[in-house]
């Protein structure tokens, strides 16, 4: 069982195929996965999405911000955000 999705627990062949399609989606040039890792462990991950439109292409969209349960509480969250918005201000994604 993985853990992390409190309702209800889920198994690793549940969120396989949830996980690939998300992976799936991103775009290279529009998206970036951002994990924060502690000694190995994932600890959370976020989502970054920006517009392809020239218009809003500096609008972006943070999806799936998520924190292991073992992590919370230690500013995980709030480290990956801070990420998010050094990638924006850099226009990386």
């Amino acid at each position: 069982m993985l853990r992390g999705f409190p309702f209800p627990p889920v198994w690793d062949d549940e969120v396989a195929p949830v996980t690939d399609k998300l992976l799936g989606r991103l775009h290279p040039q529009h998206s970036r996965l951002i994990t924060a890792r502690f000694d190995g462990v994932l600890a959370g991950r976020v989502v970054l999405n920006r517009d392809p439109y020239r218009l809003v292409g500096h609008w972006g969209t943070v999806n799936h911000l998520q924190t292991h349960p073992d992590f919370r509480g230690r500013g995980v969250g709030s480290a990956l955000m801070c990420e998010v918005r050094k990638m924006v201000s850099r226009r990386v994604v």
